[in-house]
């Protein structure tokens, strides 16, 4: 689906946020969001999933406005926070198959086991959230985010956490959304992941976003030192 973005902007009060902020995703890229601490990156994520309301501008996948009042739409958004925000009581498997029954999915048993693998999950599928460590409860999230195969999916800082296999794991998932026509964007401090996976870059500084449209993954250290020497 694409994502299309026109004047955004967010301020509270008299106090600047973020924007105006213009740009357009087309459907099947991966989008890297980068900039400093406190530059926007987070606002402009809340925005973008439906969980913060613009004060003026708009937010389209494909010709939908983006409201947080309109689940339906936000149901086409998946989102991974950077921290885990899981209901400690219970199980990966009570959640996976919650967020099977929350939108429908079908052939929902054996999905839920083939993403469980894919992160590794069912190796400790009936364990208490509040029992899993950080990398464990963000291939929950993973796991989570992957079966439900949103439309357009953001992730935060997803990498944090990851050991080198499940990074990977990450990295083919990614891939595969590509291949499927799937939009992601995907924030991260580490350029050189960006320059590896980003079709489109999107540099978030002092409230304002550059669109960076010649991220070629050819040339991974190229492009990776060209990232950092806007961010440094």
């Amino acid at each position: 689906m694409k994502l299309t973005v026109d004047l955004l902007k967010k301020s509270y009060g008299e106090a600047f946020c973020l924007g105006p902020v213009s740009f357009e995703i087309p459907s099947g890229k991966v989008v890297g969001i980068f900039g400093k601490n406190g530059s926007g990156k987070s606002t402009l994520i809340h925005l973008l999933t439906g969980n913060l309301d613009a004060s003026s501008g708009t937010v389209h996948i494909n010709q939908t406005r983006m409201l947080p009042q309109n689940p339906e739409l936000r149901a086409k958004v998946g989102y991974l926070p950077q921290t885990s925000h899981l209901p400690v009581w219970q199980t990966a498997q009570e959640l996976m198959v919650y967020a099977a029954r929350l939108q429908n999915i079908s052939d929902a048993a054996g999905k839920i086991k083939k993403e469980m693998q894919r992160w590794g999950v069912d190796a400790f599928a009936n364990r208490a959230i509040s029992q899993c460590s950080g990398g464990m409860q963000k291939r929950i999230g993973l796991a989570i985010l992957s079966l439900l195969d949103s439309p357009v999916s953001v992730l935060d800082e997803p990498f944090t956490g990851l050991d080198v296999w499940y990074c990977q794991q990450l990295f083919i998932w990614l891939e595969e959304r590509k291949k499927n026509a799937k939009t992601t964007l995907l924030c991260t401090h580490h350029l050189s992941y960006l320059a590896r996976l980003a079709d489109l870059g999107l540099f978030v500084e002092g409230g304002q976003v550059q669109l960076l449209e010649n991220i070629d993954n050819r040339d991974w250290q190229k492009q990776t030192a060209a990232l950092e020497s806007l961010v440094v």
